[in-house]
């Protein structure tokens, strides 16, 4: 009888820790991290790395020959010209911000589907340096 009480109580301990570890897995949100890395030849290398998650953004500049990296963050709105078949693209600033080798920056609010432009040494110009 006693054996009966001790396997209920276990399998009750299990579901609440399964529970609880659940609960703790869901607050993680889904992200996107990009590395960019460039050699300038024998002046050495750029690295960047930027995570992307919900309009909350983690900015690094891990390495730059310049000594800084210089971030352009915008919203662009290419559209297709239907009379000569060119395309063509507005950019909006949305934030810019230089950062020294081994500083990060974290932004909140950003919006959905901006673009960042990285530039070390000269500010990137928007939208063309996505080319």
């Amino acid at each position: 009888m006693c054996m009966q009480s001790e396997g209920r109580f276990m399998r009750f301990v299990i579901m609440c820790v399964s529970v609880v570890l659940t609960l703790l897995g869901c607050n993680e949100r889904p992200s996107i991290t990009v590395v960019t890395m460039s050699s300038t030849g024998e002046a050495g290398a750029n690295a960047i790395r930027a995570t992307l998650s919900d309009g909350l953004a983690k900015f690094q500049c891990i390495k730059s020959v310049s000594g800084d990296c210089t971030y352009v963050l915008f919203m662009s709105n290419c559209a297709r010209d239907s009379g000569a078949g060119k395309t063509g693209c507005i950019a909006k600033p949305v934030s810019e911000f230089t950062l020294k080798t081994g500083a990060s920056k974290q932004i909140s609010g950003l919006p959905q589907g901006f673009k960042f432009c990285v530039g070390h040494g000269a500010r990137p110009v928007i939208p063309g340096c996505l080319k």
